[in-house]
């Protein structure tokens, strides 16, 4: 069964998200230059994912076949985050 899409709705959201990925790997990034214990740096990071990641299913889940769209561009969300932050 077809999803139908606000493009708007998805683009507006993506660009959120594309913010909040950022800022995220430039907190850790600055927790990681920081006096923080390696746990504390894991503990912040696996929290920000979390977030991430939350607030991605929370956006779309009225609607389960919009999930699954979606979720499968953001399949390897963790491995670019965890890319990026290692740059």
């Amino acid at each position: 069964m077809p999803v139908r899409v606000n493009h708007k709705y998805i683009s507006s959201f993506l660009n959120k998200l594309q913010t909040k990925v950022k800022t995220t790997i430039n907190q850790v990034k600055y927790s990681s230059a920081t006096n923080l214990s390696t746990q504390e740096r894991i503990s912040f990071q696996a929290n920000e994912t979390f977030t991430i990641h939350k607030s991605i299913h929370n956006y779309f889940k009225r609607d389960i076949g919009k999930v699954e769209t979606i979720s499968k561009n953001f399949k390897n969300l963790d491995a670019k985050i965890g890319d990026e932050i290692g740059k």
